[in-house]
């Protein structure tokens, strides 16, 4: 989508240094409006305001159905308005912003969700700017078709993008970013980059959140990414999320960097690259039920201490592609149950007599397949498996870390009261 050239005589101008709300006249440019507002009032559909350099502060909703709006470089908009500076609150209705403006919201909790794009209720959003931020979450969706393409999208003290839905069944959603950064400064580690909205309900349809650099806060051990209560009763969520690198900026604390929790019937894609050096933060985390989601995550994983990869929950499928090294005792732990977890790449564990891939002791029943696999430790055990489960090894290798060949190791613990697991080998080897 690109911004359309529309006749002069359709364009109405703001300039906040020149301009006069009174003595505007509409579509003369030697005439221009002082605010925002005064000139959405006066424009009629099919117009185009366009936005001349200046601060302007809008205490005011500004979608309106059928208006396009240009901001040119150097527009900046401030709101302290308690509630979204763009939101739709009609079925059908339909908005466009390009340009080069910079958008702050400046209310704290206020609104909860979506300072400065919220609520677009199975209506049309497009926006093309510099900069969104927002003490509280800057953008919040509800229902709709929206997209947006900035350069940077921060939260001084909540989620940067918290998306969620108002009620099953209106119909699909979609939600489409592609910026460059991503980041929050939250203080609180309860806040994550990138939530669903906790306390739900989810967010029924499609998200794709495309950037460079998702960065979490450097004040708190926040998750960059947080999937609660994402619960779909009729399965046609999924969600991509792209980055280069999932940065992480505060090292202290135990918080995970990726965590999936309750996010029943939803299929994740998750690409991009985690980095620990240090501290004991685990890098993707899964807990409680899942019940009919799939979650496929491809990258690399470095941890200092803590678990590249830990899945507790029940009833999901994970898929795993990728390289993935810890410091930890176990550099991969599968504790949750009747769940399917595929593996496949390079496993790193540096520490003495550590464990590549580690089954938890409760309820096991699990499956877990390990394809094209390169398992690295430290002469220690390449898994680790408990009764009950299923464990396929299929063209997999091990080495110690001084690179000398051995086979892959399966030790198995088979507590009492625990059926035993079974065990399947298929062109397992050493490399």
């Amino acid at each position: 989508m690109a911004y359309r050239n529309t006749l002069l005589q359709n364009n109405v101008h703001v300039d906040s240094v020149n301009g006069n709300d009174v003595s505007a006249v509409k579509y003369n440019i030697l005439h221009s409006y002082k605010t925002i507002n005064a000139a959405k009032l006066a424009a009629n559909s099919g117009d185009v305001i366009i936005v001349l350099p200046g601060n302007y502060t809008e205490n005011v909703n500004l979608y309106k159905d059928g208006i396009t709006y240009y901001f040119y470089p150097e527009a900046k908009v401030d709101t302290f308005f308690g509630s979204p500076l763009f939101q739709s609150t009609l079925a059908g209705e339909n908005c466009e912003v390009y340009g080069y403006g910079d958008f702050h919201n400046n209310m704290l909790g206020v609104p909860s969700v979506g300072g400065i794009v919220s609520g677009i209720v199975q209506s049309t959003f497009y926006i093309q700017c510099n900069n969104i931020s927002g003490l509280g979450d800057p953008i919040g969706i509800v229902d709709g078709f929206i997209t947006i393409k900035a350069n940077n999208i921060t939260s001084t003290s909540n989620a940067a993008v918290n998306f969620r839905d108002s009620a099953f069944g209106i119909g699909d959603n979609y939600l489409l970013i592609t910026c460059n950064r991503i980041e929050s400064f939250s203080v609180s580690g309860n806040n994550s980059v990138i939530n669903n909205g906790t306390g739900g309900p989810g967010f029924d349809g499609r998200v794709r959140i495309e950037a460079d650099k998702i960065a979490g806060s450097p004040n708190s051990d926040n998750r960059i990414l947080f999937a609660d209560n994402f619960v779909v009763p009729n399965a046609r969520t999924s969600v991509e999320i792209i980055c280069n690198e999932f940065e992480v900026l505060n090292l202290t604390g135990n918080r995970e960097v990726l965590e999936f929790i309750f996010t029943d019937n939803t299929k994740w894609i998750i690409k991009g690259n985690i980095n620990i050096p240090s501290g004991s933060r685990k890098g993707l985390y899964t807990a409680f039920p899942n019940t009919g989601s799939e979650i496929f995550y491809e990258g690399e994983i470095r941890t200092a201490t803590g678990n590249a990869v830990e899945t507790n929950a029940s009833g999901e499928t994970v898929r795993l592609k990728g390289k993935f090294t810890s410091g930890n005792a176990q550099t991969m732990l599968i504790s949750g149950s009747t769940a399917k977890v595929f593996i496949d790449g390079e496993i790193v564990n540096t520490v003495d007599a550590g464990v590549g891939i580690t089954k938890g002791t409760v309820a096991p029943s699990n499956e877990i397949v390990i394809g094209d696999l390169k398992i690295i430790t430290n002469a220690g055990l390449s898994i680790s498996a408990v009764g009950g489960d299923t464990v396929k090894v299929i063209h997999s290798f091990a080495t110690n870390n001084d690179s000398s060949p051995v086979l892959p190791t399966i030790n198995s613990i088979n507590p009492a009261g625990v059926a035993n697991k079974s065990v399947a080998y298929f062109d397992a080897g050493v490399e």
